[in-house]
């Protein structure tokens, strides 16, 4: 009933960061917790927790965290509920309107309030499917880089290389078969 869980669970647990994730239609987003050891240090930034119905908590910790927690620029669908940890340094409240959410499409669409508000966060330079951030004038929320679908990024290798020119775009491909293979 949760996105994401850190337990420390037989160690200490250190320097984690939870970054661009999108999190939807669970009872609780963001759960923080430890048996007999402590968790400290822990970044949560630029991810949309897009909660259910039902009121849970969009990020929570169980029992007092170590050393330092920074959670920051994540897009909630309502008031943020934060249960006994730090306050967002700057939440986004709002709808994340992603494309098809019933069908698990959770790209964003053109004009939902995550598209070039994220913090630029060199670790996360590719969204999910490998798309260079940031494809506008910053980094989006999410786990999905929004890309304008006159301009979408090129991929070689199932890495992205640069926008697609204008014009006209020609590609040959080859292929060889063998029946007795």
């Amino acid at each position: 009933q949760g996105g994401i869980q850190i337990i420390g669970a037989g160690a200490h647990t250190r320097n984690i960061d939870i970054y661009n994730n999108t999190i939807f239609n669970e009872k609780n987003g963001i759960f923080l917790g430890y048996h007999a050891y402590a968790i400290d240090n822990v970044n949560i930034k630029n991810n949309i927790i897009s909660l259910d119905s039902s009121g849970g908590e969009h990020i929570a910790a169980s029992l007092s965290l170590a050393g330092t927690v920074v959670i920051e620029n994540n897009l909630y669908n309502s008031t943020p509920v934060l249960l006994d940890i730090s306050d967002d340094l700057s939440p986004i409240v709002a709808d994340p309107q992603f494309v098809d959410a019933q069908n698990n499409d959770f790209h964003l669409l053109s004009g939902s309030a995550a598209i070039d508000s994220g913090i630029t966060l060199v670790e996360v330079p590719l969204d999910k499917e490998g798309t260079t951030r940031p494809q506008g004038s910053g980094y989006d929320v999410g786990a999905y880089e929004f890309a304008n679908a006159a301009t979408p990024p090129v991929r070689t290798n199932g890495q992205p290389t640069s926008a697609l020119p204008s014009g006209t775009v020609t590609t040959s491909l080859s292929l060889v078969t063998d029946k007795n293979a």
